[in-house]
């Protein structure tokens, strides 16, 4: 059998295979049908969290080791609507100077957002746009 892409559900069956316990002898510790724990343990059924305590329980498995290795669920950060000139020459690969001078160029539209006009941003929509602009390598 290969690992488990779960980590929580690799160290559940490493802890298993380890301790020799027989699938029925933890399905009943675990209080967990038996159906239902060696379709979890075959990825073939979610891995509750109430059936990962209970199983690492059964186990004698410590929380840090039930969660040894878990990361975090990704998290998309929200779509920027505008970007600082640093910002955006770090979100197209180019220098601020670059980008600097296609704004001098007026091939790029920054915007000031201040009174004072001191501080350009890029918006989204304007960063894009001029990106399909650029011309292209025949």
């Amino acid at each position: 059998m290969t690992a488990p892409p779960d980590p929580v559900l690799r160290n559940i069956v490493t802890r298993l295979h380890r301790s020799r316990t027989p699938t029925s002898a933890l399905a009943e510790a675990a209080r967990i049908p038996l159906g239902r724990l060696e379709q979890v343990l075959h990825g073939e059924a979610p891995l509750l969290v109430m059936d990962a305590t209970s199983i690492a329980f059964a186990l004698g498995m410590t929380a840090a080791e039930l969660f040894a290795a878990a990361q975090p669920l990704p998290v998309a950060p929200p779509e920027r609507l505008a970007y600082s000139l640093p910002a955006f020459a770090d979100a197209v690969c180019l220098s601020v100077t670059t980008v600097k001078k296609a704004i001098d160029r007026g091939e790029l539209l920054a915007r000031y957002p201040t009174p004072a006009g001191r501080k350009p941003i890029v918006t989204r929509e304007d960063g894009l746009r001029w990106l399909e602009e650029l011309r292209t390598q025949p």
